[in-house]
């Protein structure tokens, strides 16, 4: 019994001398991952957030050249300004601005200047039309749409009204 009784004490001390010593040499590395882990996540984060200013800059930069490029090329006014921007790609498409911030181009409804006489009532009467054929495809009403289409701009004197830019308002119709 007294052998027995050495044998479970060897057994005990030999298990709490190897597994105290063991968990506690694991709980160290678990804290020294956990700390390294810390320290490269902030390390990591730092240099993130200075690529971050880096790229903001060249972002700033990039779109305050082009607005500088855009009011350049937008002080032609009208349509000459955009062509010009379409056509040196600064942008797909622009709505020039005058100095009141109203759009000069596209303008909708304004007067050209080279409109006269009979050919600025055509353009009146055309952009009426235009009204009243836009307004009865909102309202669905398609058949009436067509059939005015048809009285204005295939047989009528509208056909040959201009918009504020000049363009045939029937192509646009038809």
């Amino acid at each position: 019994m007294n052998r027995d009784r050495t044998t479970w004490l060897v057994v005990l001390f030999l298990l709490v001398g190897v597994l105290t010593p063991a968990t506690i040499v694991v709980w160290f590395v678990d804290q020294s991952v956990e700390r390294e882990t810390a320290a490269a996540h902030q390390t990591l984060t730092a240099a993130y957030r200075e690529q971050l200013r880096l790229i903001r800059g060249h972002i700033d930069a990039f779109w305050s050249d082009r607005a500088r490029l855009l009011a350049q090329d937008a002080r032609l006014g009208g349509a000459a300004a955009f062509q010009r921007i379409v056509a040196s790609g600064l942008a797909d498409s622009a709505i020039v601005l005058n100095d009141r911030s109203v759009p000069a181009y596209p303008a909708a409804f304004a007067e050209t200047e080279n409109e006269e006489g009979s050919d600025r009532q055509t353009s009146i009467a055309a952009r009426a039309a235009q009204a009243e054929i836009r307004a009865l495809i909102k309202t669905k009403d398609t058949a009436s749409a067509l059939a005015a289409i048809q009285k204005y701009f295939v047989n009528g004197p509208a056909k040959y009204g201009l918009d504020a830019d000049g363009r045939l308002i029937a192509a646009d119709e038809l």
